[in-house]
């Protein structure tokens, strides 16, 4: 009798839980999210819809002037918003401003695939889909400058975790930098290894 009892209460507290996910009214194609300003941010995956809630998801409304199709968002750092997409890196500062191209970001077959913020600066990671490397780039206030070697694979995603920088890739799955991205290493223990290009680790997350 105790068993069933406990199973019940786990089973109405796991109710209670999922019970707070709710559908938001938003009317675009949307595929990223990102928060800033306070606000939270939804992006269209084919129109140049970015739309903006201050109500949590109560209410929605277009945020899009600047913005350009299929961009993913990057990171909000020091009151700018950062989104990427192909060789273009976009920024906003200030809530409802208007996206803007940065200047000297990235040409040719190279990528911004992912970014992240550490050590007083904006880091995005990029594929060169040509010569099949990565490397991570970061912003020192004009350009956008390699930290490091180039690296063999294809990179996802970067993340700070914690003050340590780490990268989801391809052939060697996730990588480890304690210093924001100028050298990496393995960290994949536990993992089983990518040798092939239809594997990425493609989201990485630290817990509370």
């Amino acid at each position: 009798m105790l068993k069933k009892l406990l199973l019940s209460i786990l089973s109405i507290a796991s109710l209670t839980v999922f019970s707070q996910w709710q559908t938001t009214p938003i009317t675009s194609t949307g595929y990223d999210v990102i928060s800033g300003f306070g606000n939270v941010y939804a992006a269209g995956a084919v129109t140049n819809a970015c739309d903006i809630t201050t109500t949590d998801g109560a209410t929605w409304s277009s945020s899009n002037t600047g913005y350009a199709p299929g961009l993913y968002f990057g990171t909000f750092y020091s009151n700018s918003l950062y989104a990427c997409k192909g060789t273009t890196i976009s920024v906003r500062t200030s809530a409802t401003g208007p996206w803007s191209a940065m200047t000297n970001t990235f040409s040719g077959n190279n990528n911004v695939m992912s970014m992240t913020a550490m050590t007083g600066t904006v880091l995005a990671a990029v594929n060169n889909i040509v010569a099949l490397n990565w490397r991570v780039n970061e912003y020192n206030g004009s350009a956008w400058v390699a930290k490091g070697a180039s690296i063999s694979g294809q990179v996802a995603c970067i993340r700070n975790l914690n003050g340590t920088l780490f990268a989801g890739t391809t052939s060697t799955c996730v990588m480890k930098s304690n210093d924001a991205g100028a050298t990496f290493t393995n960290s994949s223990s536990g993992i089983s290894t990518a040798a092939t290009f239809d594997r990425y680790i493609i989201c990485l997350g630290a817990t509370p």
